[in-house]
């Protein structure tokens, strides 16, 4: 396993590390050039506007992972058929992010279905150019993958509402306690770290956008929803600029590190005494 880690993970990281510091592409002569790739990507415009939009995309984790917790919780206060409810927030899941990104820009380019059915039934001044609006670009993308993402996040935390005792409830109950009371007291603090694990999840996927950016929007207009990842490929099998590339992957190595590593502390946290 050690090996097999090694050979696949780490030996690329490496190798991006040390092609990061050349001005290379496949089959020609290599230049060493220092820091002058990391130079020219923080001197970058449009770089700076990409990390951003990199941000806005990770500040939309906690609406991946919280969304699915509260419908979750929501099935779990014995709605009647909830197994079909899981099973229906859980088909999306069963689509890869290609066909889904290939199934919503037909749907909200702005010839599209959404703004089709919008006009046909006298809503037309609600109709909009989703994903050709640098504005409204991002919150779309992250609604998409919301609506993706959400049947994962509610199997995982319906399975762990299962495990909490019922005991627990019924003896807050009897003691007074509303059901407000009973969730934040009893059910959230047993299923935080399940939460804070899916919030991982969110925030890895948040760095894996390269399906949407590419067949949704094709990172644009312009740079407004451009991923790191995206802009990896553009940079090296679009430009050809591959030191430039492994410099932007290390970039994005160092920015997911970081919060990953964040998120994981949170985890591993004691939450329930």
């Amino acid at each position: 396993m050690v090996l097999l880690v090694g050979t696949l993970v780490f030996f690329p990281v490496v190798l991006a590390l040390v092609r990061s510091l050349y001005d290379w592409s496949p089959g020609t002569r290599e230049e060493f050039i220092g820091l002058d790739n990391f130079r020219e990507l923080v001197g970058s415009s449009t770089f700076r506007e990409i990390a951003v939009n990199q941000l806005i995309f990770v500040i939309g984790a906690p609406l991946w992972a919280g969304v699915p917790l509260l419908v979750a919780m929501l099935l779990h206060e014995k709605v009647p058929a909830a197994g079909l409810f899981r099973a229906i927030f859980f088909l999306p899941a069963l689509l890869s992010p290609a066909t889904n990104g290939i199934l919503f820009r037909s749907l909200l380019r702005p010839d599209g279905g959404l703004n089709q059915v919008l006009e046909s039934v006298g809503l037309g001044g609600l109709a909009m150019r989703w994903i050709d609006d640098p504005v409204l670009v991002k919150p779309v993308i992250i609604l998409v993958v919301l609506w993706f993402s959400m049947g994962f996040g509610v199997v995982i935390y319906s399975a762990a509402l299962s495990t909490v005792d019922p005991a627990l409830m019924e003896a807050a109950q009897i003691d007074g306690a509303t059901w407000a009371q009973r969730t934040y007291y009893v059910l959230v603090p047993r299923i935080i770290p399940i939460f804070a694990l899916n919030v991982i999840f969110s925030v890895a996927t948040a760095f894996q956008l390269f399906p949407y950016a590419y067949l949704l929007t094709s990172g644009g207009p312009g740079y407004a929803s451009t991923s790191l990842d995206y802009d990896i490929y553009e940079n090296a099998l679009g430009a050809g600029y591959f030191g430039l590339a492994a410099a932007e992957s290390v970039f994005l190595l160092i920015f997911m590190g970081i919060i990953m590593a964040g998120a994981a502390m949170i985890s591993r946290r004691k939450w329930v005494q």
